[in-house]
């Protein structure tokens, strides 16, 4: 196989951030399971290491240089590849990459992914600071001194200017605060200088007027509480003032209200215990105060019975398991005591097995493996305990037997498959007794899938298949031989 050398980058710890978080180690071979697709599965890296600065921040995460082989697809328009093999050669220092950026400063021309590279290096700042691209400037504010602050202060780019605010000069603040995007007002809000504070209180974006709620600054306090905005109300209401929660207990809107049984004051929770909206509700139900349990057990509304259920007390989890909705049952099965299970793995609802089937308690396997919908009956051939696998090889849902076959069990019986996707699975075990037999299968996939696996012997009976597509592929592949 032609080898192919590129870069890839991983977490501190050595796993991919995107995808299912895989472990990786130094010098191991490692190949994929299935087919390749791009963005799903297969091993990603990349041709140049400014383009691995796109994916995973190169000043914040590890680098490797790898090798890949097999099938190797470009994907267009990313600046990655993807690979059915990769393994990992050496890991790149901070000074090594430091001393690439620098580099390529060399070059006439860089690409964008190039100069943002560089300029997360700080290298380049005073010619990359009036570059056309605002993800090059952005960069160049991140890592700049004061003189490219000064400049892209006054960037036509929203994004540059906030990134120039988050830096926190005074001189900058001071111009910004009355900036025309609520992007960079708000970005100055968070900064909290008092003088800023003093004129942001009044500012036309909620948004901004929430950030200097958050603050808690009494004056502003006194001023937001009659926000018409209830996301600015609600703001208030998380700093806690008791003369503002007594004002915001009847609030027109019900997430203010919600906010005020969150923060937990008895007086409140008095009321609010009886509120008219079930979110309300809800969240008295989530902050747990036994005498509202007792209350709220019996809501009306299921969502305020699953919070309920949430505060896992014995009597409440003893009614709540035989709920008339789902959604209740459900939560009761998250929680896991170990009798609610054995009741809810005869749940009729497919989302409260499926929950149940998540504690993985042999005795509820046992129940789970003969459920009526094939969306549990697909997780338990899944998980592939040999007696489930010996039920389910006669399951009337094709999809189950192919999740059979594919992990190389009965394999003699599914050869003989009415389903042709289920017939496929096998070949793709690569058993020689089922491509002599499937080579000849009626269905035109099943004998691609027998030619995609390159026995000389196969590929010479298809070279004459009557579909032209397969007995190409067959001539190619035997060229090739």
């Amino acid at each position: 196989m032609d080898i192919e050398k590129g870069y890839k980058g991983l977490n501190k710890d050595m796993k991919a951030i995107f995808g299912d978080g895989m472990q990786y180690e130094l010098g191991k071979w490692y190949k994929i399971k299935g087919d390749l697709d791009p963005c799903k599965n297969g091993f990603h890296f990349c041709e140049k290491l400014a383009q691995v600065n796109e994916y995973y921040p190169l000043r914040q995460n590890r680098v490797f240089e790898v090798e890949a082989k097999g099938k190797i697809i470009d994907i267009p328009d990313s600046g990655k590849k993807i690979s059915s093999y990769i393994r990992l050669v050496r890991e790149l220092t901070q000074e090594e990459i430091r001393d690439r950026a620098e580099s390529l400063m060399h070059q006439k021309r860089l690409s964008l992914c190039e100069k943002i590279f560089v300029a997360n290096y700080g290298i380049g700042l005073d010619y990359l600071v009036r570059d056309k691209k605002w993800r090059v400037r952005y960069a160049v504010a991140i890592r700049g001194k004061d003189k490219h602050l000064d400049i892209l202060v006054r960037d036509k780019s929203t994004k540059v200017r906030a990134a120039v605010a988050r830096r926190g000069r005074d001189k900058d603040l001071d111009s910004l605060v009355y900036d025309a995007a609520d992007d960079v007002r708000l970005v100055v809000a968070r900064k909290g200088r008092n003088k800023d504070l003093d004129i942001l209180v009044h500012d036309i974006s909620p948004r901004v007027r929430s950030a200097v709620a958050w603050k808690g600054r009494d004056k502003d306090l006194d001023i937001l509480i009659a926000d018409k905005n209830w996301e600015v109300r609600q703001a208030v209401a998380t700093q806690g003032r008791d003369k503002d929660l007594d004002i915001l207990i009847h609030d027109t809107a019900p997430y203010i209200r919600s906010e005020v049984a969150m923060l937990g004051r008895d007086r409140d929770l008095d009321v609010l215990v009886h509120d008219k909206d079930e979110e309300v509700r809800s969240s008295v139900a989530a902050y747990g105060r036994n005498k509202d349990l007792e209350i709220l057990i019996k809501d009306k509304e299921w969502s305020v019975r699953q919070a309920v259920a949430q505060n896992m007390r014995p009597q409440d989890l003893d009614t709540l398991v035989y709920d008339k909705d789902w959604h209740v049952r459900r939560a009761v099965a998250e929680i896991g005591r170990p009798e609610d299970l054995t009741i809810l793995a005869h749940d009729r609802k497919t989302e409260v097995c499926l929950e149940v089937f998540k504690k993985k308690r042999d005795e509820d396997l046992d129940v789970l493996v003969h459920n009526r919908s094939k969306d549990v009956r697909k997780v338990i051939a899944k998980f592939g305990r040999p007696q489930d696998l010996k039920i389910l090889q006669k399951d009337p849902c094709w999809e189950i037997r192919e999740i059979i076959a594919e992990k190389g069990k009965y394999l003699d019986v599914f050869a003989k498959d009415e389903d042709w996707r289920v017939r496929r699975a096998v070949v793709k075990q690569g058993r020689g007794k089922d491509l002599r037999l499937l080579v000849h299968d009626k269905n035109a996939c099943v004998r691609m899938a027998v030619a995609k696996q390159g026995r000389v012997e196969d590929l010479a009976i298809l070279m004459d298949d009557l579909v032209k597509e397969i007995a190409d592929y067959a001539k190619v592949r035997l060229k090739k031989k």
